[in-house]
C-alpha cells in the first residue's frame, strides 16, 4: 500500500479565506454601489437640529430666516414658538452631515395652539396664529419682537392658522375659521377679514401681481382670489371635485399654482387665467407643506407617510414624480429658502422610545 498524501490543512484555510474576502468584498462592493444609488439626486442632508426638552405629538409650520441663520418653529404639541439659532453657515457647498448641529435655542411658551408663523424683516417682528385651547373657539395673532422677544400685541382670530408677510406693503395676513384677516403690521392693527365663504386653509401670496390665493374646502373645493388692492374677493376658481386642498404653492411669475391634495395624496397644477388643471402627480400620503423652487423648477412635498416628494414641472404644466426622500414617520411639515436653497423638515417624536424631535436639513443639488 502506497503512503496517504497528507491533506495540508494550512493551505486549505489560506484558500478558504482568500475566497471569503473576495467574496466578501464583492458584496460590500455592490452593497456600496446600491446604497449610492439610493442617495437622493436633488438633496444632500447636510445637518440635524435636535430639540431638547421635546414631547409627544405633531409640529406645525415653520420659517427660516437667512439673515439671522434663525429657525422659527411652531411646536404644537407643546404649545410653544422654538427660535432655534444656527451657529454654522450651512451654505458652504462642502458641508457635510452634521449630526447635532451647535445651536441656541429660546422658546416662547403658552402659545396654545400654535399653527402658523412668518417673520416680518423690515419690522423685525413674528407673527404667530395660535387657534386656541383645544374644544374652545379661540384664537389669536401674537405679534413679538424679533430681538427682545417680547410680545408687543395679541389680536384675536378666531381659529387662528396659517400667517403670512406681505412683503412691502407691511401687512400680515392670518388664516381662520372667518376668513383671511388682514392685520397692520405697523400699527398692529386689524384692518378687516375678508369671508372666503368657508374654511380657508393654505394660502400663498402673490407679491409681484398683488394678489392672495386661499385654499378652501368644502363639497367642491376652490381657491379664492382675493385683490390685495382691496382686499375684496376678486374671484373664484373652483375645482372639478373635493380632492382636500391645503398647501399651496406658486410659481414665479404668478401663473401656475401647485395645489397639496389630501383626500387623492397628489399635488395639481393649476392654471390662474383659466382655473385649468393642467397636471397632476401622486405622492405619498398626509401632505401639509408645497414649496416651489425657481431655479430647479420642482416642486417639493413633505407628506406624513415619511416622504419629500420631489416633483418637475414641465413647460405645459404637466407633473412628473422625480423620486421620493425617505424622512421620518410623522414628517410632514417643511419650508423651502430659496435665498439659500435649504430645506428643512419637522420630524415629532412619535413614541416614547424615539429620539428628541428634530429638524432635518437639506440643501438642493442643482445640475
Amino acid at each position: 500500500m502506497g503512503r496517504k498524501k497528507r491533506i495540508d490543512h494550512k493551505k486549505i484555510h489560506i484558500h478558504f479565506t482568500g475566497w471569503f474576502l473576495i467574496n466578501l468584498l464583492a458584496l460590500l462592493l455592490i452593497d456600496l454601489q446600491s446604497i449610492r444609488a439610493a442617495e437622493p439626486s436633488t438633496f444632500k442632508q447636510i445637518g440635524v437640529v435636535a430639540i431638547p426638552d421635546g414631547i409627544l405629538g405633531g409640529m406645525d409650520h415653520l420659517t427660516y430666516i437667512a439673515k439671522k441663520r434663525q429657525i422659527l418653529l411652531s411646536y404644537k404639541s407643546n404649545n410653544s414658538l422654538e427660535i432655534i439659532t444656527l451657529e454654522d453657515d450651512l451654505t458652504n457647498p462642502k458641508s457635510t452631515l452634521q449630526s447635532n448641529l451647535k445651536c441656541t435655542f429660546q422658546r416662547i411658551k403658552n402659545q396654545n395652539g400654535v399653527q402658523g408663523v412668518d417673520y416680518s424683516p423690515s419690522l423685525d417682528r413674528f407673527f404667530v396664529g395660535n387657534d386656541g385651547p383645544k374644544g374652545k373657539d379661540e384664537g389669536s395673532c401674537n405679534i413679538f419682537d424679533g430681538k427682545t422677544l417680547k410680545l408687543l400685541k395679541s389680536i384675536p382670530v378666531l381659529g387662528a392658522d396659517n400667517a403670512h408677510d406681505g412683503k412691502k406693503n407691511e401687512m400680515f395676513y392670518v388664516a381662520g375659521d372667518k376668513g383671511i384677516s388682514v392685520i397692520d403690521g405697523k400699527s398692529m392693527e386689524l384692518k378687516t377679514t375678508i369671508d372666503v365663504e368657508g374654511s380657508a386653509k393654505g394660502f400663498k401670496l402673490d407679491a409681484k401681481n398683488k394678489y392672495l390665493y386661499v385654499n378652501v374646502t368644502g363639497k367642491k373645493d376652490s381657491v379664492v382670489v382675493i385683490d390685495l388692492a382691496t382686499n375684496r374677493v376678486a374671484r373664484k376658481i373652483d375645482l372639478p371635485m373635493s380632492v382636500g386642498v391645503s398647501p399651496v404653492a406658486i410659481n414665479e411669475d404668478g401663473s401656475r399654482l401647485f395645489l397639496g391634495c389630501r383626500k387623492t395624496n397628489e399635488v395639481i397644477t393649476l392654471e390662474v387665467s383659466s382655473g385649468k388643471v393642467l397636471g397632476r402627480a401622486s405622492i405619498p400620503t398626509g401632505v401639509d407643506d408645497v414649496s416651489y423652487d425657481a431655479k430647479a423648477k420642482m416642486i417639493y412635498a413633505s407628506c406624513g407617510e415619511g416622504f419629500l416628494a420631489v416633483l418637475k414641472e414641465d413647460t405645459d404644466g404637466k407633473l412628473s414624480l422625480i423620486e421620493k426622500i425617505a424622512t421620518a414617520k410623522g414628517a410632514k411639515t417643511s419650508y423651502f429658502d430659496s435665498e439659500t436653497s435649504l430645506l428643512f423638515v419637522a420630524v415629532p417624536k412619535t413614541a416614547m422610545n424615539d429620539p428628541h424631535p428634530s429638524i432635518f436639513i437639506y440643501r438642493a443639488i442643482y445640475k
